[in-house]
């Protein structure tokens, strides 16, 4: 009987110790969300928002039409958010834009690091959060002047960072947030939305910069033939894409990525 008693106190014992650690893990991944969501909160102090924009009914039926007819309904990006660079720059010299995505939690600095692997584990500031950042790859020129600029963020279990994008997988997710901003110290883009797919980490879809006019062509029809989605963008060779990616877990490497085209605006 000692030798059950001892036994059954060992049990008990372990399992208090694998019911504190996973309290202390759980405890360590709130606390990292919350100082996470609080560091970007504090950032809205150097960008002014305009009126997010709504999905506005308008009517284009001929005027002979019934007047029950459901209306059509047209998407209006809205206006450009103002950013206080100079202040971004003096927290994080990385800082090369600002996204923002009307009516979901996209509303981010840009940065550009020396590698791939430090925003993934670090924030805007550069305070270590398992958040990460939004970042360009290492590979692609801050001002976005590539052919193809890869922007990648986590798909956070909270709903921030890049997790909304995977909602581009399904067609009324993109008529309801068919294109967003991207705004540097030097320009304001219009991103119209033209594909969005699952891929993985060994796809084509990385490729930056082509060779020729005809080879980014080909490109650009192979990315918007596999789209998820039905858009009325076309992309043409002298158009500059982004690319946004986040972790998908459908397999190891599998990734979701939101294509669109970068238009300046006036």
């Amino acid at each position: 009987m000692k030798n059950w008693k001892k036994i059954e106190l060992f049990f008990m014992a372990l399992l208090i110790v694998i019911m504190l650690v996973a309290i202390y893990a759980l405890s360590t991944i709130f606390k990292e969300y919350h100082d996470g969501r609080a560091a970007y909160s504090s950032l809205d102090a150097y960008v002014f928002l305009p009126p997010e924009p709504t999905t506005n009914p308008v009517n284009r039926q001929p005027s002979d039409a019934a007047p029950s007819e459901v209306p059509e309904e047209t998407f209006e990006l809205g206006a450009a958010p103002v950013v206080d660079f100079p202040s971004l720059k003096a927290q994080s010299s990385d800082c090369v834009g600002w996204i923002y995505s009307p009516q979901t939690a996209i509303n981010y600095p840009l940065v550009k690091g020396a590698d791939n692997d430090f925003y993934q584990s670090h924030m805007f500031n550069g305070t270590a959060n398992k958040c990460g950042a939004i970042f360009l790859d290492c590979l692609n020129a801050g001002d976005l002047s590539d052919q193809n600029t890869l922007v990648y963020g986590h798909h956070m279990k909270n709903g921030s960072m890049f997790a909304s994008i995977v909602g581009y997988a399904q067609q009324d997710y993109y008529e309801a947030h068919p294109a967003y901003w991207v705004v540097t110290p030097d320009q304001n883009y219009q991103v119209s939305i033209f594909s969005a797919f699952l891929t993985d980490t060994e796809s084509d879809v990385w490729q930056m910069s082509f060779a020729s006019t005809d080879a980014f062509g080909k490109w650009l029809d192979t990315m918007t033939r596999r789209s998820f989605i039905k858009s009325d963008v076309v992309p043409t060779v002298n158009d500059r894409v982004i690319t946004l990616s986040t972790c998908s877990y459908e397999t190891e490497n599998a990734r979701f990525v939101v294509m669109g085209i970068l238009q300046p605006a006036s």
